[in-house]
């Protein structure tokens, strides 16, 4: 039923029937894993992220808790460095007093859920460098390196313009070479 009203775009009768299914601890372990996922595509579709990083959470530990000696884990942690990386996008739109602080904790977390997530840091990047914060800036883009190389090219003309307000471009050239000679691309070349 819940599956039901989730394709018919009735989302919150969808989620009151999972969140049921959930506090009765009802069906075996395979159907309460399916349930948990389902409720996080609803709270995905509802752009609901705080719930869809619990809701991640939460099916982490409960497909863990079964997991045969030996099986691989699938975990959710880039789907929730994901969650979090929405979290400070709606922060920094909504503006409020607290915005800087919380989106920046919210790619704090990202980062923490997945060290890999190079989307965090590229959002790093970019709003540091709309405040001003010229080394940060720098900072969070050379982190992608250590990341996933394949993305420096990605923001390599922002993270230039970053060294050249803070009057070193002769700097930001060299290892704009460095990197494209290390990790050969045509958006570093460009």
């Amino acid at each position: 039923l819940a599956l039901d009203y989730q394709k018919a775009g009735l989302l919150d009768y969808a989620e009151k029937i999972l969140d049921d299914l959930i506090a009765a601890n009802a069906g075996s372990q395979t159907q309460r894993v399916a349930i948990g996922r389902l409720l996080l595509d609803v709270c995905v579709q509802e752009r609901n992220w705080p719930r869809a990083i619990d809701g991640a959470k939460l099916l982490d530990i409960e497909t863990a808790k079964h997991m045969p000696a030996g099986t691989k884990l699938v975990d959710h942690r880039g789907e929730i460095a994901q969650f979090y990386c929405e979290v400070a996008i709606e922060k920094t739109l909504d503006g409020g007093v607290n915005s800087v602080v919380e989106s920046n904790a919210a790619l704090d977390a990202a980062l923490a859920a997945n060290a890999h997530c190079v989307r965090a840091n590229m959002l790093k990047r970019e709003w540091f460098a709309a405040r001003g914060e010229h080394e940060n800036a720098i900072a969070a883009w050379r982190a992608i390196e250590d990341q996933d190389s394949a993305y420096l090219g990605l923001s390599a003309v922002a993270a230039l313009q970053s060294y050249v307000a803070l009057n070193r471009e002769a700097e930001g050239v060299e290892v704009l070479r460095r990197m494209h000679q290390q990790y050969p691309a045509l958006d570093l070349l460009d």
